[in-house]
């Protein structure tokens, strides 16, 4: 392991904390030669894979922290550092399908498509530092919150600079790769499951017809506004007024329209 032009960290890193780190036998079994080995299926990762990977991140974050608090050697801080660093950035590389698949869903209005990923991925980072991993919920559903709340927050920050330096200007939206495809489709699954679960809270509180048109319209498989007018009765461009209506107070915020 390599930490020569490894920089420490300025403060001590937050940590979520686990009883099995007190314990000697958990270091051997999160980093020894025994320890499991991530091998992640087209399927993405496993709850058993998620969870070891998130216990192998904050238990090097928490050995760092001690040893930045004891005063340990430089040596020995970058040990776990660089450790940390490791486990954050397979989480990161194994999620990062998952931001462009919301980017992908969801449009936002005088919004660049690179700009939205950008945004995405700091918000997927933050999740990864701040998941409780213990609390027996997957990963890919807080982060789906956490990447639409900092799309709200870009989009309120762009309609900001818009009215203070207005301009003329329609970004199109990127066409993804091959491989951005079939991240696409691997974690689709994710995000449907993620919007379907803020549905059912109905936090929002959408009435029926609402409830009906984003339900047909964005489940694994999605219905035009025309199908979706012909099953409740009305015309193209009135589906299309409800599902605006309804995406506004889910999100709680003007710009998002989810494709």
């Amino acid at each position: 392991m390599k930490t020569d032009t490894l920089m420490l960290p300025a403060d001590a890193p937050d940590y979520i904390d686990h009883p099995a780190f007190a314990k000697i036998s958990t270091e051997r079994r999160l980093f020894g030669a025994a320890a499991a080995s991530v091998d992640v299926q087209p399927g993405g990762l496993s709850r058993e894979q998620e969870t070891l990977l998130f216990m192998r991140l904050n238990h090097a974050r928490r050995k760092t922290a001690l040893a930045m608090q004891n005063g340990a050697e430089r040596r020995r801080i970058l040990f776990w550092w660089q450790r940390a660093l490791d486990a954050r950035s397979l989480l990161a590389r194994l999620n990062m399908p998952l931001v462009i698949a919301m980017t992908r869903h969801i449009r936002v209005k005088n919004f660049d498509f690179n700009e939205m990923v950008s945004e995405g991925n700091m918000a997927l980072l933050r999740s990864i530092e701040k998941f409780d991993f213990d609390r027996g919920h997957k990963f890919s559903t807080y982060a789906c919150r956490a990447i639409l709340k900092a799309f709200s927050r870009a989009t309120s920050k762009s309609s900001r600079r818009r009215r203070l330096f207005p301009m003329s200007f329609v970004p199109e939206m990127e066409s993804g790769n091959d491989r951005q495809d079939d991240a696409r489709k691997a974690t689709n699954e994710d995000c449907l499951a993620s919007l379907r679960t803020i549905m059912r809270e109905n936090a929002a509180d959408l009435n029926e017809v609402e409830q009906r048109v984003i339900a047909e319209r964005f489940s694994a498989q999605p219905k035009t506004l025309e199908q979706v007018g012909a099953i409740i009765g009305v015309t193209k461009e009135r589906i299309r007024q409800i599902q605006n209506k309804a995406l506004l107070k889910l999100r709680g915020q003007k710009g998002l329209i989810l494709e």
